[in-house]
C-alpha cells in the first residue's frame, strides 16, 4: 500500500487485521481498532498503544502481551481515536524495524503514543548487555533481513527513533533486570532519557505467572491471563529472605 490513508482504508471497520503498510513483510503485525476518525469542527484525541513481543514456540511472550492489551480496556469515544498495534519479532533487526514502523505509523497518522510495552528477554551482568533476541548467523543461507547480533545494546537503544509520546505517556520494559544498573547504566533509564517518557522496568528476574500480584505457576498455555514480571522467588530471593511469591513492584524512571 502506498500511503497511510490506504492502510487505514484497509483496516477500517475490521476489529482485528493483519496489517500491510506499516507492517510490510517480513514483519508480522496486528492492528486493532485504528479508525483514523476525523469529525469536522470537533477535535479528536488520537492515541496509539503498542506492544513488541519476542516469538517463542509456546507463545508465552505473545500471550503476556495480549493480557497487557486486554487489561488496558481500550475504547473509542466521539472525541477519541484509539489505535493498538503489536509486533512479533525474533531478531534484533526485526525489533528495530518494528520500532521504526511504530514511529512512522504514529507520525503519519498524527497519533500520540500513550503506552508501549516490550515483552523480551534481557541480559544481566555482562558488559554488552541489553534486550535479548535470537542471534541469526551471518551465513549465505540466512535471510538478509534477519541477520544480526542477539543483543540490542546501549548504543543502539540511544539510536532508536524518538516516538511522539503524549504528556501522560508510559513505556514498560518487562524483561529481566531492566530496572537494575549494570556497568553504570540501566535499560529503563536509557529508554526514559532517549524517549523522554516515563519508563518502568523489572527489579529482578521476570517470570511468567497466571496471576498478576502473586506468582502462580502455569500448567499449560491457554486463554488464561499471563503476566511477565519480577516476583519474590527463586533468583530474586537472597539468602535468608523468604520466598513469598509476591510481585516486586516495577521501578519508575523519569527522563533526565
Amino acid at each position: 500500500m502506498s500511503s497511510f490513508g490506504d492502510f487505514i482504508q484497509f483496516i477500517l471497520g475490521i476489529e482485528t487485521a493483519y496489517a500491510p503498510g506499516p507492517c510490510d513483510e517480513p514483519l508480522d503485525c496486528h492492528v486493532i481498532n485504528c479508525q483514523n476518525k476525523n469529525f469536522e469542527n470537533k477535535p479528536i484525541k488520537k492515541l496509539l498503544y503498542f506492544s513488541i513481543y519476542y516469538i517463542v514456540n509456546d507463545d508465552a511472550f505473545k500471550i503476556a502481551a495480549n493480557t497487557w492489551r486486554n487489561d488496558l480496556n481500550l475504547s473509542d469515544s466521539s472525541t477519541t481515536d484509539v489505535c493498538y498495534i503489536s509486533y512479533d519479532v525474533k531478531s534484533e533487526p526485526q525489533f528495530k524495524s518494528a520500532w521504526t514502523s511504530i514511529f512512522t505509523l504514529a507520525n503519519e497518522g498524527n497519533y500520540l503514543v500513550e503506552k508501549g510495552s516490550l515483552f523480551t528477554h534481557a541480559s544481566d551482568s555482562i558488559k554488552n548487555s541489553g534486550l535479548e533476541f535470537k542471534e541469526i548467523p551471518d551465513d549465505p543461507n540466512a535471510d538478509e533481513y534477519e541477520k544480526g547480533e542477539a543483543t540490542l545494546r546501549l548504543d543502539e537503544m540511544k539510536q532508536l527513533e524518538i516516538l511522539p509520546w503524549s504528556k501522560s505517556g508510559q513505556l514498560w520494559l518487562n524483561g529481566c533486570n531492566t530496572a537494575i544498573e549494570r556497568y553504570g547504566w540501566t535499560p529503563a533509564q536509557v529508554f526514559a532519557d532517549r524517549q523522554k517518557v516515563k519508563t518502568y522496568g523489572q527489579v529482578g528476574f521476570a517470570y511468567f505467572s497466571e496471576k498478576k500480584e502473586t506468582y502462580d505457576r502455569f500448567d499449560s498455555w491457554g486463554n488464561d491471563p499471563l503476566y511477565l514480571r519480577a516476583y519474590k522467588r527463586s533468583d530474586n530471593v537472597r539468602q535468608g529472605e523468604e520466598s513469598t511469591g509476591k510481585a516486586i513492584p516495577e521501578k519508575e524512571f523519569n527522563p533526565r
